[in-house]
C-alpha cells in the first residue's frame, strides 16, 4: 500500500485482519502464507519478535526479485528441502542482497537478524555485510516517551467523551452562560 501524499510504500496484509471469534491461542494455519511465514507462526509455543517479520520480509524480496514463491518453511524444517538461493534463479541478484536474503531466511530464529535495522545494515552500500553494533538515538528514545506520556494523558477524557456520547442526558439551560450573539446585544 503506498501512503497517501507520501513517498513510502507500507507492506500490510489484510488476511491476517479478521475479526477473533476463537481462542487467541489457536493455531490459524490458514492464514499463513506458505513461503513466506517462518517456523514459529506454525506452532503455538513458537516465540514472536522481529526475527518473525525479517524471515517474511526477505521471503517478499526473494519472491520480487526471483519471481518465485521460496520453499515454505514447513517443507524445509521437515521434509529438507532446499531453500534455491535466489541469485541461482536471477544472476542479477548481488551476492550481498543474496547473502542478505538467505540470512532473513535462517530456520532458526536466533540465526537470523534481529533487528531490521540489523537487515538493512546487510545490504547498505558501503557495507561489508556482517552485523554492526547497535547505536542507542536516546533523543529519539526520550522524544518516543513523551509522545506515549502525552497519549496517556488524553486516553481518560477520550473515554469521558466515549462513555457519556452513548447517554442522553437532561440539561439545564442557564441564562448566564447562554453565550449571546454580537447582533442580538447591540439591539
Amino acid at each position: 500500500m503506498v501512503r497517501a501524499g507520501k513517498g513510502e510504500a507500507v507492506l500490510i496484509d489484510f488476511g491476517l485482519a479478521l475479526d477473533f471469534d476463537e481462542e487467541l491461542t489457536q493455531i490459524r494455519r490458514s492464514e499463513v502464507a506458505e513461503g513466506f511465514a517462518p517456523p514459529e507462526l506454525y506452532s503455538r509455543e513458537g516465540k514472536q519478535g522481529p526475527y518473525t517479520d525479517i524471515y517474511a520480509l526477505g521471503a517478499t524480496l526473494y519472491a520480487l526479485l526471483t519471481g518465485e514463491t521460496p520453499a515454505s518453511a514447513i517443507e524445509r524444517s521437515l521434509n529438507n528441502v532446499r531453500l534455491k538461493p535466489p541469485r541461482k534463479i536471477n544472476w542479477g541478484i548481488s551476492k550481498k542482497v543474496n547473502k542478505a536474503i538467505l540470512w532473513a531466511m535462517e530456520l532458526k530464529a536466533e540465526k537470523r537478524p534481529q533487528s531490521v535495522e540489523e537487515w538493512l545494515y546487510s545490504i547498505e552500500p558501503g557495507s561489508n555485510g556482517t552485523q554492526r553494533k547497535k547505536k542507542i538515538n536516546w533523543t529519539l528514545v526520550w522524544g518516543a516517551i513523551a509522545a506515549m506520556g502525552a497519549l496517556l494523558g488524553a486516553v481518560p477524557p477520550l473515554l469521558n467523551l466515549v462513555n457519556n456520547s452513548g447517554t442522553e442526558q437532561e440539561s439545564e439551560v442557564n441564562p448566564s452562560s447562554t453565550p449571546i450573539n454580537a447582533d442580538e446585544e447591540e439591539q
